[in-house]
């Protein structure tokens, strides 16, 4: 399977995983287990973040505590009603509590679940693109990093002449 096979595949696994008419109801029920089990097969179907991103995911997800507030956290952002800055916010505090900050931890599920509006932030993958700085990726993931990195990809995806963002990843500098 080629690497933008595997990525459209995971793009399609997220959506039936973490799609609101999967991810919503598994929330009401409390089945926090089989949300952490869907997290882990989307992560490893995408095949986006490091082992160290991965190991440290996988031991916040087996944690009963920090996978509940892993799936709520996930579920405001993919889907909650508050301002997208509210939610990224929120998630990103999350984040931080269990060792899981990173750009790529922070922004493949966006793009994972709407490839067509939201962009994975990678910062060796920016910084080809990024010019005098634009985006500053050097700290840890915010909101005012997330929204600069969301322009200039849906910037480069309009310069470049490609129809969507999934287009922008696969044709990665």
């Amino acid at each position: 399977m080629t690497q933008q096979s595997r990525l459209l595949a995971a793009c399609e696994l997220a959506a039936l995983r973490l799609g609101q008419p999967a991810l919503g109801p598994m929330i009401s029920r409390g089945q926090f287990d089989r949300i952490a089990e869907h997290v882990a097969e989307v992560s490893a179907a995408c095949a986006l973040l490091s082992t160290e991103e991965d190991r440290a995911l996988a031991a916040a997800l087996h944690n009963e505590e920090s996978g509940k507030e892993f799936a709520i956290a996930l579920n405001a952002l993919l889907h909650g009603k508050r301002s997208l800055e509210e939610r990224f916010v929120h998630w990103i505090g999350m984040l931080s509590r269990h060792g899981l900050a990173t750009w790529p931890v922070a922004t493949m599920w966006p793009f994972l679940l709407y490839p067509d509006r939201y962009f994975p932030v990678f910062p060796d993958w920016f910084s080809k693109i990024a010019v005098d700085g634009a985006v500053d990726l050097a700290r840890p993931p915010d909101w005012a990093g997330y929204v600069a990195s969301q322009r200039l990809a849906h910037a480069a995806r309009k310069n470049r002449g490609l129809d969507s963002l999934l287009d922008l990843w696969r044709s990665a500098p």
